[in-house]
C-alpha cells in the first residue's frame, strides 16, 4: 500500500483530493482516478476482512456493524488522515485502549467520542500530524527542538490535571447511574472515593477549572514559543 502511494496514480490520488479542478487541468480525470482508488481500498477491505476471518475463525454481523465501522473512523481521524501511518497509529493506540480501559470504565465509549471531537477540533492532522510537524526541527538540531521543553511540560501539565478533573466526574456520574451497582464506594485512580459525598465532587471541580486555566496561559506560550523555534529553524535551514 506504501509503495502505491508513491506511483503515478497514488500521487494523482493525492492531487485529485486536495484539489481536483487544478488535477483536471493538468490532464487527469478525478473521477477515473477516485473510482480506482475505491476499488483499490475495497480490495485492501477485502483482504484484511479475509485474514480477520482466519485470526479469529468467524465473521459474524458485529465485524460490519455500525459500531465496528464507527470505531475504524475514528482510529483513521484521531491517528491522522494525512499522513500513511496515521490510521496504523491510531489503530493500535484506540485498539490497545479499548482492550484495556473498557474493562475498567463504562464510560470508555465516552472518553472515545471526547477524544475524537477534539481532535478533529485541535488537532485535524491527528496523532501522526502532530509528530511530523517537528520535522523540520529534528532537522534543526536537538537544541532548537529544546527550547519547546519547557512549553510544552506547562501545556501537558494542565491538560493532564483538566483530565484527571473531567475524568473524576465522568467516572462519579457513571457510578451513581449504573444499576451494576448498589455500593457508592468508588474506586478512582486506586483511591476509595463516596460518589454521594460532595468532596470528590469539589476536589474534581476544582481540578478542571484549574486546569482550564492553567491552560489558558500555557498554550498560548506553546504557541509563541512554537512559532519563534520554527522562525529560527527556517533561518538555519535557509543559511
Amino acid at each position: 500500500m506504501f509503495t502505491l502511494t508513491l506511483t503515478p496514480f497514488g500521487q494523482a490520488s493525492h492531487a485529485v483530493r486536495d484539489n481536483p479542478e487544478r488535477a483536471e487541468f493538468t490532464g487527469y480525470n478525478p473521477q477515473r482516478v477516485r473510482w480506482l482508488a475505491f476499488s483499490l481500498s475495497s480490495f485492501f477491505a477485502g483482504l484484511a476482512g479475509s485474514l480477520h476471518a482466519i485470526s479469529y475463525e468467524q465473521a459474524g454481523p458485529a465485524t460490519v456493524g455500525a459500531q465496528t465501522s464507527a470505531l475504524i473512523l475514528f482510529m483513521t481521524y484521531i491517528g491522522g488522515i494525512g499522513s500513511f501511518l496515521g490510521p496504523i497509529v491510531g489503530a493500535t493506540l484506540l485498539g490497545t485502549l479499548n482492550a484495556n480501559l473498557s474493562s475498567y470504565t463504562n464510560a470508555w465509549g465516552f472518553y472515545l467520542g471526547l477524544v475524537f471531537i477534539l481532535t478533529v477540533m485541535f488537532a485535524p492532522n491527528g496523532l501522526a500530524g502532530l509528530i511530523t510537524m517537528h520535522k523540520p526541527l529534528l532537522t534543526a538540531g536537538s537544541r532548537v527542538l529544546w527550547r519547546l521543553v519547557p512549553s510544552y511540560v506547562a501545556g501537558l501539565g494542565s491538560t493532564i490535571l483538566t483530565c484527571i478533573g473531567t475524568i473524576g466526574i465522568v467516572e462519579m456520574v457513571y457510578h451513581l447511574n449504573s444499576d451494576l451497582t448498589k455500593q457508592t464506594a468508588l474506586t478512582l485512580f486506586r483511591l476509595p472515593i463516596d460518589a454521594h459525598s460532595w468532596i470528590p465532587w469539589a476536589a474534581c471541580a476544582c481540578a478542571v477549572a484549574v486546569g482550564v486555566l492553567l491552560s489558558l496561559r500555557a498554550y498560548p506560550w506553546v504557541r509563541a514559543t512554537w512559532q519563534a523555534t520554527m522562525d529560527e529553524a527556517r533561518r538555519r535551514a535557509a543559511g
